[in-house]
């Protein structure tokens, strides 16, 4: 139940919401929007914060778009190429599809927990990729928040379940029937899984390989990057 004369709730998680009205449809009904915290003083705090604009108006916040496109640029600088080409597919196929228009300052973490939801239950995506998607949420709205943004989505309490799959050994015939196949008209595709078959190579690291990293006289593979 809310306090008195206040719109502040405590939620079924432990934590503590609270709402204000943002604006009103054309029916007359209002429109709000969630801060949330741990404690009813923290919910007040930002509640004062929201309504009263004494620190930073939250209504003046670049769209997420804009954002996902500056931190993108940071991680081209500063990571990997494989790294940027990753967490630029799940912008472009992912997150801007469905927030590119929002204000990222509205954002809310109910909002995130339904698309990542909707993820899972209704595109059938699997674990891995969802909380790989939440991984990039969760950087971009950092970045926002450290270049100013408000911030009003609490991503600590949000979760995506990882199935514990008991990894499964290849047998011997399986590894032979598995080996002869990539023998027969082997190509540079099946050379990669032939190598990660027999040394353990990972992806990024085979993905890296040049030709100056093989050395057949010397029976050597070089591993440098990945």
């Amino acid at each position: 139940m809310p306090r008195k004369g206040e719109n502040v709730y405590k939620r079924k998680d432990g934590r503590w919401e609270g709402r204000f009205l943002v604006s009103y449809t054309p029916d007359g009904r209002g429109k709000y929007h969630s801060v949330y915290a741990a404690s009813y003083t923290e919910v007040k705090e930002k509640l004062k914060i929201y309504k009263t604009n004494t620190v930073k108006n939250p209504f003046k916040s670049s769209k997420l778009a804009k954002y996902c496109t500056d931190w993108l640029g940071m991680v081209r600088l500063n990571y990997k190429e494989s790294t940027y080409c990753k967490y630029r597919n799940i912008c472009e196929n992912q997150v801007l599809p469905a927030f590119a228009g929002f204000n990222i300052n509205l954002i809310s973490s109910e909002l995130i927990e339904n698309f990542l939801a909707d993820k899972l239950k209704n595109q059938k995506l699997s674990s891995k990729t969802v909380n790989d998607i939440l991984c990039v949420l969760k950087r971009i709205f950092t970045y926002a928040e450290e270049t100013g943004a408000n911030i009003i989505c609490n991503f600590n309490h949000i979760h995506i379940r990882q199935p514990n799959n008991e990894m499964r050994v290849l047998s011997y015939d399986e590894h032979k029937l598995i080996s002869e196949y990539l023998l027969e008209d082997m190509n540079v595709s099946k050379l990669g899984v032939y190598l990660s078959l027999y040394t353990g190579i990972r992806i990024g690291e085979l993905c890296a390989l040049k030709w100056s990293n093989v050395k057949l006289d010397e029976q050597i593979l070089k591993i440098e990057k990945g």
